[in-house]
């Protein structure tokens, strides 16, 4: 049920009321007991977990961008997808 979380349910936090609240690894999101030492760290399942995890936190800041204004004296700047910098054309 751990991995299940783990790869799931990236966001949410699991207790189970039998076992109580475990501690999350700070790396790829598994709960469980001694999971935030250099032993599971060094797991294949760790390090894949939290290349998946950080590669959703990354999706997740990058919506959040999009959603931010800017403003001049006020005056909300339009978005735009493409833009020319010293004669060089730059993406979003």
């Amino acid at each position: 049920m751990r991995s299940h979380f783990r790869a799931v349910h990236l966001e949410d936090t699991i207790i189970i009321e039998e076992e109580g609240e475990f501690e999350q690894c700070i790396k790829c999101g598994f709960f469980g007991k001694n999971c935030n030492q250099e032993k599971h760290w060094n797991t294949k399942t760790c390090q894949d977990y939290t290349v998946r995890r950080e590669s959703y936190l990354k999706k997740i800041a990058k919506v959040d961008a999009m959603k931010a204004t800017f403003t001049v004296n006020g005056v909300r700047i339009n978005r735009v997808k493409e833009f020319k910098y010293l004669g060089r054309i730059l993406h979003e």
